[in-house]
């Protein structure tokens, strides 16, 4: 009964954990949802939720479930410069009229401006992210075998090592 029920809690805790990642990644995806022409981004929403929470409550551990999430966000978060880069180019083929040189110049500087902090922020923390996810989720149990070499006492050869 103790082990149903402390499987029960290490389950709700993963899925807290992929909840919270979740709202990271899905914030790292908005620009990229917002560039869409969909009213309803509920089922986004959802399905970003649903595949992190999945991957994280699918974890062996916490270690890995922390792992898998950073992961998510991490990928997420390296996506951000093509994300803002799809909404400053639906934003200025809505909003700016083409006949307009110099809106479109105005545009066009704009957008590379966000695309560029977008590209800055996003490839550091997401290199961040990627790193810390990687190490928690591929990083196991270490193991140390120490080898020592002895030497004959006859004729002072070495013979083989042997493990400790």
């Amino acid at each position: 009964m103790l082990n149903v029920i402390s499987k029960v809690f290490q389950i709700s805790l993963k899925i807290v954990i992929g909840t919270i990642f979740s709202l990271g990644v899905f914030a790292a995806l908005t620009p990229l949802f917002a560039s869409f022409a969909i009213n309803e981004t509920g089922l986004i929403y959802y399905l970003v939720i649903l595949c992190v929470v999945v991957s994280a409550a699918t974890a062996p551990t916490f270690r890995r479930a922390f792992g898998r999430s950073f992961l998510l966000l991490g990928l997420a978060i390296f996506m951000l410069p093509i994300s803002t880069l799809v909404l400053s180019g639906t934003v200025m083929n809505e909003t700016i009229d083409t006949n307009d040189s110099a809106a479109v110049v105005g545009g066009v500087i704009a957008g590379g401006l966000m695309t560029m902090f977008a590209g800055f922020v996003g490839f550091f923390l997401g290199t961040v992210s990627l790193i810390l996810g990687l190490v928690l989720s591929l990083g196991g149990r270490r193991e140390v075998i120490i080898v020592e070499s002895r030497l004959s006492e006859t004729n002072k050869s070495r013979n083989e090592p042997t493990f400790k």
